[in-house]
């Protein structure tokens, strides 16, 4: 189990989403604000740090082993891509795109 932390605001409001608040801690001379969510994998927390300039990170467990960042997430689609034939591709896309209007 692996844990990742984020200050991405998209992914801590998807984590966290649903999670039930367990308790907040707060020291005025130590720190973030700790607020501590039951996390999603057993026996384990997730939890949201407010600095006090506002600033937000959480810190969650995760179960998958292979967490990687935007960027590496980015630059596996772009190999995928330069392999895939785009003829191929683009019927696909224009195929989901038409199963997803809503006229």
């Amino acid at each position: 189990m692996d844990i990742f932390t984020t200050d991405d605001p998209t992914i801590i409001e998807t984590a966290l989403n649903g999670a039930k608040l367990k308790y907040i801690t707060h020291s005025p001379d130590f720190g973030p604000a700790q607020l501590v969510f039951e996390g999603a994998c057993a026996g384990m927390n997730d939890v949201l740090l407010v600095e006090p300039d506002g600033s937000l990170t959480g810190v969650f467990g995760s179960k998958s082993v292979n967490d990687t960042d935007r960027a590496s997430y980015i630059d596996a689609v772009t190999k995928l891509l330069q392999k895939a034939d785009l003829r191929k591709l683009r019927l696909i896309w224009v195929y989901v795109e038409r199963m997803t209007r809503t006229n």
